[in-house]
């Protein structure tokens, strides 16, 4: 499939574009992945006009769905983020919650804020993955579900969830993908021959037991056990992945974690 030069375009004219009375908000990382992602979204898609619903799981500050939205006019966008009980400051928010950004007001406010020129984006929900009927939050019958660099910064049970709410929401056919740092076969991978991201795991690591990077084979499992197939591995800068995962059938929700007994 060609690129949309409408959609590039769309999505690139909100890359330097100013934020009216906003700060600065989003983490530079943020800014620096959100086009490599929207590419590899236009060729991973089924067509460059592609109508349906879709749910961002852990939006953050909103910068991904800030090329999103443009890049692909005809989906409706549910941009959603987890609301701590306790607000914590800025400086301490990675190492309570794995945020990254500043936020103007709550999560919720600030990715409202700068969502809202979007008319195909809906405010903004909260959505906390330990909570068992979270999937609830987000309607269903989804085409697509997406999320990008939270498994990494969350317990292994958050990645339990995902899946297993990913094969509720998810109508047949509809597509998981997510991104960020990840283990292939039990090693570390990247250009540097893995050394980056064994340094991150380790500092994940340190900052709190339940973080670490995720092995793709241990993901491929959950999905098979949720109804989802893994289809494609796309190698993304930085020495991420994007993963792919599509709805085949329906699982047997609240019970994916028997795949590892």
């Amino acid at each position: 499939m060609r690129l949309s030069p409408a959609s590039l375009a769309a999505a690139a004219s909100q890359v330097d574009k100013p934020q009216g009375e906003l700060p600065q908000l989003h983490h530079a990382s943020a800014l620096r992945n959100r086009v490599p992602i929207l590419k590899a979204l236009l060729k991973l898609l089924p067509n460059e006009e592609l109508v349906g619903d879709a749910c961002e799981i852990g939006a953050g500050t909103g910068a991904l769905l800030e090329v999103l939205a443009p890049g692909f006019p005809g989906i409706q966008w549910l941009p959603t983020e987890y609301v701590p009980q306790e607000p914590v400051e800025v400086e301490n928010q990675w190492a309570a919650h794995g945020k990254i950004g500043r936020r103007l007001g709550s999560e919720l406010e600030t990715l409202d804020a700068h969502l809202q020129p979007f008319a195909n984006v809906l405010p903004s929900v909260a959505v906390d993955l330990l909570d068992e009927n979270w999937f609830e939050n987000v309607g269903s019958g989804l085409d697509l579900l997406v999320c990008c660099n939270v498994l990494h910064v969350s317990p292994w049970a958050c990645s339990e969830a995902l899946f297993e709410g990913a094969g509720e929401v998810l109508r047949p056919g509809g597509q998981l993908l997510i991104y960020g740092p990840f283990k292939v076969n039990g090693e570390f991978i990247g250009d540097d021959d893995g050394a980056g991201n064994r340094k991150f795991d380790a500092k994940l690591r340190e900052n709190s037991v339940e973080w670490g990077l995720r092995d793709v084979n241990d993901l491929n499992r959950l999905a098979s056990y949720a109804g989802l197939e893994a289809k494609k591995r796309i190698d993304m800068p930085a020495n991420n992945l994007l993963l792919q995962f599509v709805k085949v059938r329906t699982g047997p929700l609240g019970r994916i974690a028997e795949c590892f007994m």
